[in-house]
């Protein structure tokens, strides 16, 4: 049973906390703009790095980065239907070079929030955060 599918819903409060935690611990991907310049603002992609979140056991990055880049990246208007991004090349995406640092903060608020789904799949807390020398 995959529990961190589009039907599972997610609690404002818990997109808050997520929002929350991250704005904290990683302050410039919430400043205006969050994710590209010209492009989506974190809190219209929290959504989909909650699922992400809720799907993925690794603990390697890599494991986050596809999926970041399929359901997140595809919905940029920055990204062009090859895929290619001109913000994530010229490195003025805020999302992408922070992957490991923001699924580490998601895992964790969805671990201390006690997220049923989140839990369904990390029958135990995660022992590493993603590590980040694993980026594409």
């Amino acid at each position: 049973m995959n529990t961190g599918d589009k039907n599972t819903a997610i609690d404002t409060n818990l997109r808050d906390r997520v929002l929350r935690d991250l704005a904290v611990t990683i302050p410039d991907l919430v400043a205006e703009p969050a994710v590209s310049p010209d492009g989506m603002a974190l809190e219209q992609v929290v959504d989909e790095l909650i699922r992400v979140a809720r799907r993925t056991v690794s603990t390697r990055t890599n494991a986050y980065t596809v999926q970041i880049i399929d359901g997140v990246c595809s919905l940029c208007p920055n990204t062009m239907f090859s895929g290619h991004c001109r913000m994530r090349k010229s490195g003025q995406c805020q999302l992408y070079p922070n992957i490991a640092k923001v699924f580490e903060v998601v895992n964790q608020s969805l671990l201390a929030s006690g997220d049923a789904a989140f839990l369904a799949n990390h029958p135990r807390p995660p022992q590493d955060p993603p590590k980040s020398e694993d980026t594409v």
